[in-house]
């Protein structure tokens, strides 16, 4: 009898559910359940009214129940695992997937949830097998497109990612994350021309206006003559998700501090959801600190032009959690992209990017963007030394007897020029090794993948070290330690990873392309007073390696000079850098005001 009336006070509850009255659906399986307490559809269901109003301790234990009370119910699995996935228990989340899928794998979406949990577990091979399970069973599913591509471009094949994307922005049809994907990665391709990656962020980046799906017509600004004529300070207002544990907000954080306050009042807007202790910090140096989370980009740009800026600084271009769509609405009178993306933002209402004459000389890189370049003079970053940082070691060949060569760049920035220069150096000197450090390379079959790659160029496999990473960041710049000579990636640079190991005493050795994401390295190496270290072609960059190696005495020499030249070059001269921003912004205020 007691069943029964549960079963009844169970289907009203899903007919509340099904109206959106979450506290109606609550009371009928809470009903369902003081008549039958292992009532597992009332337990399961009830799970998902929690979930819906954000109670996930209380669902947590609710799906414990259910599937105590069947084993063997996809449905409760499902749900056990999105809840793991809500404490991020990835561990718990795939084995609920997992069991689940081999009870009813019928769903695409499931499969690709799955796929998504692997690939933050740093195993995109498992990720690419599960996107390829789902475009199976529904070919126009865009989440596993855009899954299979994140996979692929986390095994170093990029070019193969951004077909994926391709297809995914096409059933995305506007912008989204295919979008920003598809954008970062075509930076990682050494097969496009840089004039066609141009023309994608311009046909992207239009999308967000005057006239795109996103934006609104860009009316006329005025300026406001008070700062121009120093009788108010400028305000400035940078916008970014990354203001917390993230590479740019180690590089903003120093300027945000060394900003003279006399002539700039400095707002900050924070885009992501989570505060940390790293955001604490960052908040400390902004006059004035606002959140957008929860604000579309009309609501957001409403709530930054209340401020008056004269300046909006974005610092994220096309990487995840921008607010591109807020600065096609212009918040200030100028706008301007700095510093998180390596290219144009192609967004018609963003005024300039800066940069430097290094990254871009002039007029040889004008063309590919639709913002007006700004060359700061001193360099477009400056990189301040970590104090956590572990002191420098010796020289590691000197134990070892050999040379180890390093890289710790992400994996997607390893296109196929990557592989081939990086197998002509193991050629070049002989006994050598090499360490490759990046999510997902203690895959064994991403790695067992790598490897025959490098097979192919005719290197013995062995001499190549894969390591996954590590948990901390004092450990992650520990492995320097074991580095004799780091190779920087090719078309995409690194920035972060650069300054780390000249930090950590390692020598980099960097090839100078075409565009800004190829020509980072120039910019950091000279500005450390060391060009020699930047090759103009592959043979020039496999030819620095061999040197280097070949002269352990100099090896030695550096690695005990690194840390103190670079904070004592240009590279880490931060308040000569924000003194040259300061002056930027007044100067391109006052360009905009005289409607140059």
């Amino acid at each position: 009898m007691n069943t029964s009336l549960a079963s009844s006070r169970v289907t009203e509850g899903i007919e509340a559910h099904r109206a959106g009255d979450f506290e109606a659906a609550a009371r009928h399986y809470e009903a369902a359940l003081a008549l039958t307490p292992e009532h597992g559809d009332a337990r399961y269901l009830l799970a998902l009214v929690e979930m819906a109003r954000a109670r996930f301790e209380q669902a947590r234990d609710h799906i414990a129940v259910a599937v105590r009370s069947d084993p063997a119910n996809a449905h409760y699995l499902f749900a056990a695992g999105e809840i793991a996935r809500h404490f991020n228990d990835r561990d718990e989340a795939i084995k609920a997937f997992e069991t689940a899928i081999a009870i009813d794998g019928s769903s695409a979406e499931r499969w690709a949830q799955l796929g998504d949990l692997h690939l933050a577990a740093g195993r995109p091979k498992a990720a690419e097998h599960h996107a390829l399970r789902a475009i199976e069973i529904e070919p126009r599913l865009q989440n596993a497109w855009h899954l299979l591509g994140e996979s692929l471009r986390a095994q170093a094949r990029s070019a193969e990612a951004v077909e994926a994307y391709r297809e995914a922005l096409r059933l995305e049809g506007g912008y989204g994350p295919a979008a920003e994907s598809l954008l970062m990665t075509l930076n990682f391709c050494d097969a496009i021309a840089p004039r066609e990656v141009a023309e994608e962020h311009r046909r992207i980046g239009a999308l967000f206006g005057p006239w795109g799906v996103r934006g609104t017509p860009d009316a006329p600004w005025s300026v406001d003559d008070a700062p121009l004529a120093r009788k108010r300070p400028l305000r400035v207002g940078y916008v970014s998700a990354d203001f917390g544990q993230h590479v740019v907000s180690f590089f903003i954080e120093p300027v945000l501090a060394t900003h003279d306050r006399q002539a700039v009042e400095v707002f900050c807007y924070f885009a992501a959801p989570h505060d940390d202790p790293r955001s604490e910090t960052v908040k400390g140096h902004a006059t004035h600190w606002r959140s957008l989370v929860g604000l579309d980009d009309t609501s957001a740009a409403e709530h930054i032009r209340a401020d008056q800026l004269d300046v909006a600084v974005d610092l994220s271009g096309h990487t995840r959690g921008n607010r591109l769509g807020v600065f096609a609405r212009r918040v200030a009178p100028v706008q301007v992209s700095w510093l998180g993306y390596p290219n144009t933002t192609g967004v018609p209402a963003m005024d300039y990017r800066l940069t430097d004459v290094w990254c871009d000389p002039p007029e040889t890189t004008d063309s590919f963007h639709s913002e007006r370049l700004w060359r700061l003079e001193p360099g477009f970053i400056c990189y301040r030394s970590r104090p956590e940082a572990p002191p420098v070691n010796a020289l590691p060949a000197l134990t070892a007897g050999h040379i180890t060569f390093g890289c710790f760049n992400s994996p997607a920035k390893i296109a196929d020029t990557c592989l081939r220069l990086w197998a002509n150096i193991l050629a070049s000197t002989p006994g050598s090794r090499l360490l490759l450090k990046g999510k997902g390379f203690d895959e064994p079959d991403l790695s067992a993948d790598l490897r025959k790659r490098f097979q192919a160029l005719g290197i013995d496999p062995t001499r190549v070290d894969l390591d996954g990473g590590r948990p901390s960041f004092v450990e992650h710049l520990s492995c320097y330690g074991t580095v004799d000579i780091a190779l920087d990636t090719f078309p995409y640079h690194g920035t972060t990873t650069t300054c780390e190991a000249l930090m950590m005493g390692v020598p980099v050795v960097s090839l100078a392309g075409p565009v800004h994401a190829s020509r980072v390295g120039a910019s950091l190496l000279t500005r450390l007073g060391r060009r020699e270290w930047i090759a103009g072609t592959p043979d020039e960059y496999v030819a620095i390696a061999a040197a280097l190696a070949a002269n352990r005495g100099q090896l030695t020499y550096w690695r005990s000079e690194l840390r103190w030249k670079l904070q004592s070059s240009a590279l880490g001269d931060v308040a000569t850098l924000t003194r040259s921003l300061e002056a930027a912004y007044l100067a391109m205020l006052r360009q905009t005001a005289a409607g140059r």
